[in-house]
């Protein structure tokens, strides 16, 4: 099987379809315009070390976290 190649596009892509709220897989890789298989894969080879991937998955980590400050951020000033 044939997995696409990374691009810093295509992470931005992922990172900031997560920064404005898309939760699934399908979504995101929509936004993206990646298979979700693909996404899967690089996820399989961060677990494997592969740095490129690891830092795709540290980056959509990063923005799943910042997006749920936001909403709490928000919650919290609307009261």
């Amino acid at each position: 099987m044939t997995t696409r190649k990374l691009t810093p596009k295509t992470q931005q892509a992922l990172v900031d379809a997560i920064k404005a709220g898309l939760h699934t897989k399908v979504d995101m890789c929509a936004v993206a315009k990646i298979a979700p298989s693909t996404l899967s894969a690089w996820q399989r080879q961060a677990e494997d070390g592969d740095e490129q991937c690891q830092a795709l998955v540290d980056a959509m980590n990063a923005a799943e976290a910042e997006r749920k400050v936001q909403y709490i951020r928000r919650m919290q000033r609307s009261g």
